[in-house]
Parts: C-alpha cells; structure tokens; sequence
C-alpha cells in the first residue's frame, strides 16, 4: 500500500487557519452534456468513419483505416472520415499525414469546427452551476477519388 502525504493533506485543511481571507473549497462533481450542433461525435452510422480519442493508441487507427481503403474482407470503400476533439486533434492529424504517406493517391479535405459544451456542476449539498466552453474538433475526409 502506498503511504499517502500527510503533510499536503494537512496544509489542504488549514489552509483557512493560515488565511483567514481562503474560505474552504467545495468538492463539485460533474455532468457533462453536450449541446446539439451540427457535427455529433456520438454518430456512428457511418461504417467509413473513424473516431479518434486521445487515449487509443495510433497504430490501430492507421492499421483500420488501411483496411477499410484496401480490397481485403470489411474494406473496399474509396474514402475515409477521421474525426477528433479536443486533445485528439493533434493525433488526427498525424494519423492522416502517415495514412497519407503509406497509401498512394490520397486526397485530403480538411474541416474545422468548434462545439458547445455544457458542465453541469453540482456539489454535496445539491447545488448546480453550469459551465459552457468550446472545444475544437477537426474532421479529414481522405479520398482515392479527387
């Protein structure tokens, strides 16, 4: 078992003894829900479109998206739709560049967008605030069709 630092968990609580002007920080959980806009991440009709997170590891995006532009069993189609948000954008972009690179007469379509994010807070005594913030979301069309 990790031992756990006792001495920031003491200064977290007293630190409105040391400044008496520091009033004691409430603990929020939250809601996220998103505003209704036209690019929706949670669409997955598309059998062509891949959604890229910043957690999933690359080589399984490149490796998909190979298969679906080549001939092999699931793949065929002529083009392919990588979709990120936020921290994912900049794997987004690197995924097409090398799908780019490793596949031969591939044309790139380029779509910037930002959405609307509502946070619903709400503490322990059942309290809410609501937090709006835009994220960034970025979605490449590559083709083997100009």
């Amino acid at each position: 078992r990790k031992p756990t630092n006792r001495s920031s968990v003491v200064f977290f609580l007293s630190l409105p003894l040391l400044f008496p002007g520091v009033r004691r920080l409430k603990l929020f959980r939250c809601k996220r829900k998103k505003t209704k806009h036209s690019l929706t991440m949670s669409d997955s009709s598309i059998p062509n479109e891949i959604k890229i997170t910043a957690a999933g590891p690359r080589r399984n995006y490149i490796s998909y998206a190979q298969k679906l532009l080549s001939n092999e069993e699931g793949g065929g189609f002529d083009r392919v739709i990588l979709k990120g948000m936020g921290n994912a954008i900049s794997k987004t972009v690197n995924i097409a560049e090398i799908l780019k690179r490793r596949v031969a007469n591939l044309y790139q379509k380029t779509e910037i967008d930002s959405m609307t994010v509502v946070d619903t807070l709400q503490d322990d005594a059942g309290n809410t605030s609501e937090r709006r913030r835009a994220v960034s979301s970025i979605t490449i069309v590559l083709s083997t069709a100009n």
